[in-house]
């Protein structure tokens, strides 16, 4: 008697929670934006773009590019941190991510509490590349040369990170 209570009970507990785990729908179900905090053409559009065409033969859904360019990708990144966590909107970003809050009070995402980070994509090296004419071979030989460069000789978009971190007369 007491084994078909239990059978019983278990019958009635799985026939009640069956549903919603049948209901469950998988991930993804619909399609994944992403979003390029920068303008089309530069290196994180073209990534984007291509790892979007990637991820939409992979994952069977749409995944749609995005650019939303501003402020040295905060308006980007703001985008998502504001949108529903669902795992639906997600941004492909570069580190002024963490430089900007470093370099602005004003950020309006929180870095630590708004945004996961998920995978790193990718990795560029940096190279300092100098003159021919320049009377230095080695970077550790460049440093007793009075300097500093004018900002002004960057090469950077005014409103990228670099740009604001360069040297100043």
């Amino acid at each position: 008697m007491r084994m078909y209570r239990f059978a019983l009970a278990a019958l009635i507990c799985s026939a009640v929670l069956a549903p919603p785990a049948l209901g469950a729908e998988t991930y993804p179900s619909k399609p994944l934006h992403l979003i390029l905090p920068y303008v089309p053409g530069g290196i994180i559009d073209t990534a984007g773009r291509n790892l979007a065409l990637r991820l939409s033969e992979s994952l069977g859904v749409s995944v749609v590019p995005e650019n939303r360019p501003g402020a040295g990708g905060m308006v980007g990144a703001d985008v998502v941190a504001r949108s529903a966590p669902d795992g639906y909107t997600v941004l492909l970003t570069d580190p002024a991510l963490v430089s900007n809050p470093t370099l602005q009070a004003d950020v309006p995402y929180d870095l630590f509490n708004g945004l996961q980070a998920v995978s790193i994509v990718g990795s560029s090296p940096a190279v300092i590349v100098a003159s021919l004419t320049l009377p230095v071979k080695t970077f550790a030989s460049s440093s007793p040369m009075p300097r500093p460069i004018p900002a002004s000789s960057t090469s950077h978009p005014p409103a990228s990170a670099p740009r604001r971190i360069s040297p100043v007369k």
